[in-house]
């Protein structure tokens, strides 16, 4: 019979199926339909897993032409529309409307049930009930909606058929043993249960596909089946599949439980432990015994106002800090540090500078400059009469890297030696261009002063009058800021005792160089320091402008960190960068 007229039976007559393994025309059984399905359909494009007949199942349209559609057709006689698979998976949040082209070939039909919308804007809920598995044979519109011609896939009657009976049988096994990995499903067999039995094996294999985590593409080749026997072969694959994968999941899962559960053991069984040496007065808690520890420290120790002042903040707020925080770990190095300082702990000064040169001889080998600078601080001494603190103030261009070489001196003479050292900010001329040195000056536990005019920094000197060694760290000056630096050179004229030091970057060229040093001459700068060595292979520049200049170089800077990339210029040290550690 033509096709054409095959359709039409199927729309409009009931269905003639004879039962499978029998060929008298006695046995033949009428099975009505339980609708007259209409020949076209209006199709409703859906992602992610396709729906399977006699199964129900809510929808969310935000397209309006969709909204539109299904809103008209549950108004009709005939509630009837196309569920489609898309072939396409957009990503979530995007929108694109489906074509023909996009969808697959087979679907449901499936009735509405129920619409929902909260709002004239808002995305319209459908529920809808599946009924039977329909082909697409021909698109009859694409526009505003895809709307078409359709035929019906009805299945036979297979209830005397004793090896799907079989089949049936080793699915709702498998799923029961997937149910013994993954309890969560045992609701879901027992809806399986109650709407399928195993006289009807092709919707027991539609709904245990649906109970899978497979993804839309193979779940779509199980709706394309139409052979109930292949479809529950293929179901069972799937079905094996997931056994696997909650097997694996239950695995993973034990193992979490396991490692979770001996570290909360073992957390209360330390909690206990401390507990009961608390009890019997064994041992104090890590956090209290490190509190006890400073205080016996600060017991001896005669700190400033304020060092006093940031060590009670310091221990104020470990005491509110877990122990396993990072914050508390920062707080207790810092107090560590500032309770091994000696505060309050003065020695007579002894101007005896032989004596001095005998002792430096026998305790230091080689290191001729650094003795010459130190018996030099001693003579000047003897000659005011008092040994004060060496005051250094670094000049030079922007970026040439000032700050972070004052940061790791203060480090390497401050901590590292104990010496008192205050750091002093004369960089006033861009926003808040003193506030990484004050944070490290926090950080180290020395003070730190700011300003700009030559009676703050009298002022400053006065209050470091103690100070082993005072920083002055000052803006960078480019070609164009001529005035300024003429102003603060003027200001430091007044401090004869400040021995300036002009910072050069040793990447840079030699006319550089040159133009740099004269415009930082009215400093009067005592010495030169080059910075960024680890920057360039070549020192040719940098040592032509010191010998030109007629300046000692006093530190090297090679790097950012700190205090390790900074080191004395010794007459060695030059030579090798000069001429190669190797050469000769």
């Amino acid at each position: 019979m033509p096709e054409e007229k095959n359709e039409k039976r199927a729309v409009n007559e009931p269905e003639v199926i004879q039962k499978e393994g029998r060929q008298q025309p006695e046995d033949k059984t009428i099975v009505l339909a339980r609708h007259v399905f209409p020949p076209v359909l209006p199709i409703i494009p859906i992602t992610g897993h396709p729906m399977f007949p006699k199964m129900s199942g809510p929808l969310a349209l935000e397209d309006e032409a969709l909204k539109t559609m299904v809103t008209e057709v549950a108004r009709s006689k005939s509630r009837f529309v196309g569920v489609v698979l898309r072939k396409d998976q957009p990503e979530p949040g995007t929108v694109r409307k489906a074509t023909a082209r996009d969808l697959y070939g087979v679907g449901v039909i499936a009735e509405i049930l129920q619409l929902a919308q909260a709002g004239p804007n808002e995305p319209l809920h459908v529920l809808l009930g599946a009924l039977e598995r329909m082909r697409i044979d021909e698109v009859v519109q694409e526009d505003p909606h895809i709307l078409a011609r359709v035929s019906y896939l009805l299945e036979t009657e297979m209830a005397g058929n004793d090896e799907l009976k079989a089949y049936s049988m080793e699915v709702v096994k498998t799923i029961r043993e997937l149910i013994q990995l993954n309890p969560l499903r045992k609701e879901e067999l027992a809806v399986l249960m109650s709407r399928a039995s195993l006289n009807e094996p092709g919707r027991i294999a539609d709904f245990a596909a649906a109970l899978t985590t497979a993804e839309g593409a193979q779940l779509q080749e199980i709706l394309e089946t139409i052979s109930i026997r292949v479809r529950l072969r293929k179901v069972l694959v799937l079905l094996k599949k997931e056994i696997d994968v909650s097997r694996i999941q239950a695995r993973i899962s034990k193992q979490i439980e396991e490692k979770i559960s001996k570290q909360q053991r073992e957390f209360f069984l330390r909690e206990q432990l401390k507990a009961i040496k608390k009890e019997l007065g064994l041992e104090k808690e890590g956090k209290e015994a490190e509190i006890e520890r400073f205080e016996k420290r600060l017991a001896d120790l005669k700190l400033t106002e304020e060092a006093a002042g940031r060590v009670r903040e310091e221990i104020e707020k470990i005491k509110l800090l877990e122990q396993a925080s990072p914050e508390f770990a920062v707080s207790r190095t810092y107090l560590d540090w500032l309770t091994i300082l000696p505060w309050g702990v003065y020695t007579q000064d002894n101007y005896d500078l032989k004596r001095a040169q005998r002792i430096l001889d026998r305790d230091h080998y080689g290191l001729e400059d650094v003795k010459d600078r130190i018996l030099e601080f001693l003579a000047v001494g003897i000659k005011k009469g008092k040994v004060s603190g060496t005051i250094l103030l670094f000049v030079g261009p922007p970026g040439v890297g000032k700050t972070s070489t004052l940061v790791k001196l203060a480090v390497q003479l401050g901590l590292q030696r104990r010496l008192a050292t205050q750091v002093i900010s004369m960089d006033a001329y861009r926003v808040a261009a003193g506030e990484p040195l004050r944070t490290y000056a926090a950080i180290l536990g020395i003070p730190f002063r700011q300003t700009d005019t030559a009676a703050g920094l009298r002022q400053a000197l006065t209050d470091g009058g103690r100070a082993d060694l005072v920083l002055i760290d000052t803006p960078g000056f480019g070609p164009n800021d001529t005035e300024a630096a003429l102003d603060l050179a003027e200001i430091l004229l007044q401090y004869p005792e400040i021995e300036v030091q002009l910072a050069l970057a040793a990447t840079a060229r030699n006319a550089d160089l040159v133009s740099a040093a004269d415009r930082f001459e009215a400093f009067r700068p005592a010495k030169l320091l080059f910075t960024r060595l680890d920057e360039s292979s070549v020192f040719g520049a940098a040592f032509s402008e010191a010998v030109r200049a007629a300046k000692p170089v006093s530190f090297l800077s090679s790097g950012q960190r700190i205090p390790e990339d900074l080191e004395p210029a010794s007459g060695e040290r030059l030579i090798d960068l000069l001429i190669g550690p190797d050469a000769g």
